[in-house]
């Protein structure tokens, strides 16, 4: 996808247009985390708790200040506490919150799983040997870290990061210098796969490689 192209499907994307597609329901989650950035502080010191109080509830809230409904009963319990119609709310909310719900998190886990243990599978098909993540000591541990250099897709890598979503412009850049440089200043090159795909024509630079997931996906 090119980075004309994203930026339209995310002006455009909504809850109304999403269906099942992952990378819809990807880019839609970006969509709205952005939002929450820029207006989580003014919502939450907006006397949003006062509008609560009077008898609206936490979905007619939602709706209308652009906040995902579990994070803006959060905000509620956060200005006075719980009570038995919060909780009640809160729960509705869980069922409705594509995001920030309580399944929303164990969902987004299960894929981060699901990404590496597919990969590790690709991997060890073609006899390459890998530590992953977790068998590593340090703060720095990519999810997969190879004893000898291997080759794939004509780039050689010391190491492999995988990421289940859709790699955007501001995700690259974010991975890039969170993340990315500090696995090759310490292992040498490497790569990352986003499972969802990227914006080609928006890499950051060269310094690493970047897959999509189609690659992980193919038998041979």
């Amino acid at each position: 996808m090119k980075e004309s192209e994203y930026w339209k499907v995310f002006q455009e994307v909504s809850e109304d247009n999403v269906g099942n597609n992952p990378l819809l329901l990807n880019i839609l989650e970006k969509k709205v985390v952005r939002n929450v950035k820029r207006s989580y502080h003014r919502v939450l010191n907006s006397g949003i708790e006062r509008e609560w109080l009077s008898g609206e509830s936490i979905l007619l809230l939602s709706r209308r200040h652009g906040i995902p409904p579990v994070l803006l009963g959060k905000m509620i319990r956060k200005k006075i506490g719980s009570s038995p119609r919060l909780e009640k709310e809160m729960q509705e909310a869980e069922e409705r919150d594509l995001f920030y719900s309580s399944s929303a998190v164990r969902r987004a886990r299960s894929n981060g799983r699901m990404v590496e243990n597919a990969v590790a599978d690709w991997l060890s098909r073609r006899g390459v040997r890998f530590l992953r993540g977790d068998e590593l000591e340090g703060k720095l541990r990519p999810d997969f870290l190879f004893p000898e250099p291997v080759r794939i897709h004509g780039s050689v890598l010391n190491w492999l990061e995988c990421k289940y979503y859709f790699g955007s412009p501001e995700d690259m850049r974010r991975d890039w210098k969170g993340q990315l440089e500090k696995y090759r200043r310490a292992f040498g090159p490497g790569g990352i796969v986003y499972w969802l795909g990227f914006v080609q024509d928006a890499v950051p630079g060269e310094e690493h490689a970047v897959f999509s997931g189609e690659v992980f996906r193919q038998s041979s």
